[in-house]
């Protein structure tokens, strides 16, 4: 009998317990975000509510892409930079917006896993920077040289693009477009220490600017950007 009990309260104290007694106040972390138009990077901040809710802030950089995008080369030459045939704009944003997240399964231990469901919501400022190809223009009989333009489909076309041009170029001659962001999604926590932060979430992703954005040339453009994401976070959590 008295064997049973040290190891009940050995059990006790190893796992159920051990997180009874840790209260955390706050948590912050640093994410790669990969979604079906891009890819981005993004801080959170988490503060508690209770044990098992907490309030979010996040700002997030990603880039998103028309799904009409198709690299391409010039079979002219071998080394030929690929670019993408009526491309417009390169286009990112930055996206800030506020959340809660609901653990719903929570750790039995150190080693555990935590599941929360999420959701955020919040303002999106998209920027349209031109997309510069080097074009190849024929002085005379025997020279040619590249210049630097932004794609015109009447002038512009697989047999005299040489590629795209730095990647650079045009950075300060976009335009903005404001937005509205939000996303919902579950968030798989797995680190095995007390004071530290590891998680996979994933989930969807919604974008609205209040003007059509106009990324390529030669297709539909929209304002509506719906995504599915995942998301890998590293960070720490501070106890009360």
């Amino acid at each position: 009998m008295s064997a049973l009990l040290v190891a009940s309260s050995a059990f006790s104290q190893g796992t159920i317990f051990e997180e009874k007694r840790t209260i955390y106040a706050s948590e912050s972390s640093l994410g790669v975000h990969l979604h079906t138009s891009g890819i981005g990077f993004n801080y959170r901040y988490n503060k508690y509510l209770t044990g098992f809710t907490k309030r979010s802030y996040e700002i997030e950089w990603v880039t998103i892409k028309h799904p009409k995008e198709v690299k391409s080369y010039n079979p002219n030459f071998d080394n030929a930079k690929s670019y993408i045939l009526g491309k417009l704009a390169s286009f990112s944003a930055l996206r800030l917006s506020v959340g809660y997240h609901k653990v719903f399964i929570g750790k039995q231990s150190i080693k555990g896993i935590d599941i929360a469901w999420l959701y955020n919501v919040g303002l999106s400022l998209g920027y349209a920077k031109p997309y510069y190809l080097l074009v190849i223009k024929r002085i005379d009989l025997n020279s040619t040289l590249l210049q630097s333009e932004t794609f015109d489909p009447y002038e512009h076309n697989i047999t005299n693009i040489y590629g795209r041009d730095n990647g650079l170029r045009g950075l300060f001659e976009g335009k903005f477009y404001p937005g509205i962001h939000s996303k919902f999604g579950f968030n798989f926590e797995t680190s095995p220490y007390s004071d530290g932060l590891k998680s996979i979430e994933c989930g969807v992703a919604v974008d609205y600017y209040f003007k059509e954005v106009p990324i390529m040339a030669l297709a539909k453009n929209y304002s509506l950007f719906f995504n599915l994401y995942i998301n890998f976070l590293i960070g720490g959590k501070k106890t009360v």
